[in-house]
């Protein structure tokens, strides 16, 4: 290789890591924009917004410590979970399930979706009493994703409560992001939430990682479509 093909070849890295680093700063600037408007007209008052910002913002900031660690590739779901859920004591909380990998997208929708349940338990559900666990189990069924959601040791008495900000907020991830469904159950012992994620949002670890770079940009393009519409 000549120094006049090799410096051409590290230009073009660099116009790939320059456009690379401006469509994942466009896609931030796009999430936290969208999730401050929704937050701020949902919240009854301004204290109450800025505290979910925050919240919210944070657990963004933790999945973006994540994603950075497994260089915007393969994301390992137990570790997302984990990582969300271990401030409310690992006492309290039972996680179960098999190595699964996220494509980076999914893992960012996922892990939002996660802080979502966790906040609603510590306010109303399991996590809000002195006793109450919480169970989280994933799998992979037959290529859907599966996540679990179980609290116990708390009391609902209104087999339907009103359905708040951030169950709205966790239904619309699913379905936009994660092309999925989601179930919330309220049992007079605690709350369930079944969510099932389309199977092309998960990596295997065989991948090659030119099929992870494929499936991540398609996960972005489908990602981006939805923005959009």
């Amino acid at each position: 290789m000549t120094r006049e093909s090799q410096t051409r070849s590290k230009d073009d890295l660099r116009q790939l890591y320059s456009r690379e680093m401006a469509h994942r700063l466009k896609n931030l600037l796009a999430r936290v924009t969208g999730l401050v408007v929704a937050t701020l007209r949902n919240a009854p008052s301004t204290e109450t917004a800025a505290d979910k910002v925050r919240d919210r913002l944070h657990a963004m900031g933790r999945v973006y410590d994540i994603l950075g660690a497994c260089a915007w590739r393969a994301v390992p779901l137990g570790d997302l979970v984990a990582r969300e859920l271990n401030q409310y004591g690992q006492h309290r909380l039972r996680l179960e399930g098999t190595q699964i990998l996220l494509t980076p997208e999914a893992g960012l929708a996922t892990a939002m979706i996660v802080h979502e349940l966790g906040t609603n338990a510590r306010q109303h559900g399991a996590l809000a009493t002195e006793h109450g666990t919480v169970k989280v189990g994933w799998s992979d069924d037959a290529g859907t994703l599966v996540i679990d959601w179980r609290e116990r040791g708390t009391r609902i008495n209104d087999a339907a409560p009103k359905k708040g900000f951030g169950i709205s907020l966790i239904e619309g991830l699913v379905r936009h992001e994660l092309e999925g469904t989601s179930t919330f159950t309220f049992a007079p012992d605690g709350a369930r939430c079944r969510i099932a994620i389309a199977g092309r949002h998960m990596l295997s670890d065989d991948t090659t990682e030119a099929e992870a770079e494929a499936e991540i940009d398609r996960a972005r393009h489908a990602s981006a479509g939805l923005h959009r519409a």
